[in-house]
């Protein structure tokens, strides 16, 4: 009954004035959390709690809501990189989900943001000691995007995305130049 009490509230345009889905977000029910993410998404001043409690979330639904929801409001508060980078790396997550985390990381502005994707972009060193990127991935184009749209004047991921221009592979060198025209690669 709850889930449905939210559900008719997302329906109104505007949502009633003071009203707050901030309750639900730890409701037990995660089909209740879920449709509270939805609702208080829609509230500016409530959307980074939202977003932030929908990405810790252990319900694979409402998980995949917030991040789709980060991604698509291109929009990711500083408090939930600690977990995005987690759930980036979480090889118990399916890769369209993980896919997704980075996707969202890469909308972050928090330097813990940048640092979990260099980690994401980079296979360590090749014998001569020449830095390597991992092997084409989703996750890979997806943290190449970000830093090319988001950290294009930081000397590591210019490094980084240079090295994705070299790769020759046109898949990793379209990611690595997602941003490089504003970032004058």
């Amino acid at each position: 009954m709850t889930r449905n009490m939210l559900a008719l509230l997302e329906e109104l345009s505007p949502l009633p004035s003071g009203f707050s889905a901030a309750a639900y977000l730890g409701h037990p029910d995660a089909r209740v959390r879920w449709q509270a993410v939805k609702v208080q998404v829609k509230l500016p001043d409530e959307r980074d709690e939202a977003l932030a409690v929908g990405l810790q979330d252990h319900d694979p639904r409402t998980l995949r809501l917030a991040l789709g929801l980060a991604v698509a409001l291109q929009s990711c508060p500083d408090s939930a990189v600690p977990v995005l980078a987690e759930r980036a790396t979480d090889r118990a997550l399916p890769p369209d989900v993980r896919t997704l985390a980075v996707r969202a990381l890469g909308h972050a502005r928090a330097r813990a943001a940048l640092e979990a994707l260099l980690r994401l972009a980079s296979a360590g060193r090749t014998l001569f000691g020449r830095e390597k990127l991992p092997p084409k991935s989703p996750e890979l184009l997806a943290a190449l995007a970000g830093l090319a749209s988001g950290w294009p004047q930081d000397p590591r991921a210019r490094a980084v995305l240079r090295r994705a221009a070299e790769s020759g592979d046109p898949d990793i060198v379209a990611a690595a130049d997602a941003g490089g025209r504003e970032g004058g690669l």
